[in-house]
């Protein structure tokens, strides 16, 4: 579930006892390998994928990464004493401009593993009192201990790894398979499996991702509601609710809506009411592979 409020409006217990601090390091220094474990778990075509605009399962790992930079940084203050901490903002617009997508995900584990060994290894060389060393954190408004602000960035782990875990167990909708391959996705509706296959290859041909299949014309609506494809390839007459209705449908749903047109000979008339209803462009059968690769082009 997402968190209810946002990371820095929590409310936060700075009451662990100090001489615990052990513990803490053990579990900062925990954090790679139970992340890594994760995504051990999550199919690579999956590490792109977001929800809305929130940040995909990579930039989770790649924020993990950079944040520890800033967190470096604040043991500095903690151990010169330092009025203020540097403000996290910094850090989180840097992450942001950073193109994490670009990297796969087990470079950004990696990185993440190796600075956070530093940050450890930074931490066991410090005396015991130093864990008692206060400082002001400016986003929280708080005093908090050298202890404390280690519990909090554990906490900050266990967010992002919560985020990595929801994000996985997200269905496989269109927009997350057009981010996460950069092909166009497409819906095939035909109530013959055999004219649906022969559809599959020629779209995989030019580069186009079947998401989905519908027999009928209310699964066709019903479909395209889920995945929102970028092609909509559909039989004129379909069971139940035809292809010509199906397409009103979408087509009022969504008046962008791209609809290629499967037809017969003899289908002329309802052909050409699908168009006037917003298709985008027809193909008749049988028809060849070149016919059907130079009509999916054209729609796209």
């Amino acid at each position: 579930m997402p968190d209810t409020v946002k990371w820095f409006d929590r409310r936060f217990n700075f009451d662990f006892p100090t001489g615990l601090y052990r513990q803490v390091i053990e579990r900062l220094r925990g954090t790679p390998a139970r992340m890594e474990d994760r995504i051990k778990s999550i199919a690579s075509d999956r590490l792109s994928s977001r929800d809305g605009d929130r940040w995909s399962i990579k930039e989770n790992i790649g924020h993990l990464s950079d944040i520890e930079g800033l967190f470096v940084g604040r043991l500095d203050d903690f151990m010169i004493k330092a009025g203020t901490l540097r403000p996290a903002d910094l850090t989180n617009l840097r992450t942001r401009e950073a193109g994490h997508n670009d990297k796969a995900a087990e470079t950004l584990c990696a990185a993440f593993r190796t600075v956070r060994a530093a940050t450890v290894k930074r931490l066991e060389s410090l005396a015991p009192a130093d864990f008692s060393q206060t400082a002001l954190h400016p986003r929280l408004g708080v005093h908090m201990r050298l202890v404390d602000f280690m519990v909090f960035q554990a906490e900050h782990d266990d967010h992002h790894l919560a985020r990595i875990t929801e994000l996985s167990e997200l269905p496989a909708t269109a927009s997350m398979v057009k981010q996460e391959s950069g092909r166009r996705s497409a819906l095939v509706c035909d109530d013959k499996a055999y004219i649906r296959r022969v559809i599959g290859k020629v779209l995989d041909q030019v580069g186009v991702e079947v998401v989905g299949e519908a027999e009928t014309g209310i699964d066709a609506v019903e479909r395209y509601k889920e995945l929102t494809p970028d092609l909509v390839m559909m039989d004129i007459v379909m069971p139940g609710m035809t292809g010509l209705d199906a397409v009103r449908k979408i087509i009022e749903f969504d008046p962008a809506a791209r609809i290629l047109i499967c037809s017969g000979l003899g289908q002329e008339a309802l052909v050409a009411e699908a168009m006037r209803a917003g298709a985008k462009g027809y193909v008749l059968k049988p028809f060849t592979l070149s016919d059907l690769m130079e009509a999916v082009q054209l729609a796209l």
